[in-house]
C-alpha cells in the first residue's frame, strides 16, 4: 500500500511538469486505487486456479513493469494508464495473502502473521509519503 501514497508529496511536481491542474494531479492516487479494486476478481480465482506462487511472481514483476512506466510518462494520459495498470497488478499480493499464509500456517499461527500483515498494510499509506518524498 506504500505505492498508493508514495506520490502524494509530488503532486505539486507533476501537476507543474506536465502542466496540468492540482486537482488532475489527484488523479494519480484515485485511478491507482481504481486498479487496485478492479484486480482482486482477476487474481483471487486465478490464484486457486493456477497456484499463489505464480500469480503472486508474474504480477509483482509486471506491476514492476508499470512502476517504471510512471517514471518515464511525458504526459498525464501515459501516467494515468501506468498507475491503473499499476495498481491492477499490484494488488494480487495484498488480495491473496490470506490464502498464502492459511496455506503455510495452522489457524493458531495464522493469527499472529495476518496481524503482521495487516498492520505493515495499514502502515503503508502512512509511510508512503515520507518514503516517497
Amino acid at each position: 500500500m506504500i505505492a498508493t501514497a508514495a506520490p502524494t508529496l509530488a503532486l505539486s511536481f507533476i501537476a507543474r511538469d506536465l502542466h496540468i491542474s492540482a486537482e488532475n494531479a489527484n488523479l494519480v492516487t484515485t485511478v491507482f486505487l481504481l486498479g487496485y479494486v478492479t484486480g482482486p476478481p482477476l487474481w483471487g480465482p486465478g490464484s486457486e486456479l493456477l497456484g499463489r506462487k505464480y500469480i503472486s511472481l508474474f504480477t509483482i514483476g509486471v506491476s514492476a513493469i508499470f512502476n517504471a512506466g510512471q517514471a518515464r510518462a511525458q504526459n498525464i494520459g501515459t501516467l494515468l494508464i501506468m498507475r491503473f495498470l499499476a495498481g491492477i497488478f499490484g494488488c494480487a499480493p495484498l488480495s491473496n495473502v490470506g490464502g498464502i499464509i492459511a496455506d503455510i500456517w495452522d489457524p493458531v499461527g495464522a493469527g499472529h502473521a495476518l496481524g503482521i500483515i495487516f498492520s505493515c498494510s495499514f502502515l503503508g499509506p502512512v509511510l508512503g509519503p515520507i518514503i516517497g518524498g
